[in-house]
């Protein structure tokens, strides 16, 4: 059963926890070791790519400059419509 189990938790690792784990089994180190420092590697490097909170804050400010931008853009257009049908 203790078979099963292993194989089962190593198709659960992604591509990238393997190559780590690999090379760290290849650099010497316990398999039962690797695996959980190889997806600990893999946790950080992905928790690098998430967004702070300074981030989002410059997405909102981008996000309403563009909708000013568009709320002005459709009042100059119903403006320039209503002087051509006036």
């Amino acid at each position: 059963m203790n078979k099963v189990k292993a194989v089962v938790q190593f198709c659960h690792m992604s591509t990238n926890t393997l190559d780590i784990f690999n090379l760290l089994v290849s650099a010497g180190i316990d398999k039962d070791k690797a695996e959980p420092l190889a997806r600990e590697l893999v946790t950080r490097a992905d928790a690098a790519e998430f967004a702070t909170k300074s981030d989002i804050a410059s997405l909102k400010v981008e996000i309403y400059k563009a909708a000013i931008g568009q709320a002005a853009f459709v009042v100059a257009v119903v403006g320039v419509l209503l002087a051509f049908t006036a």
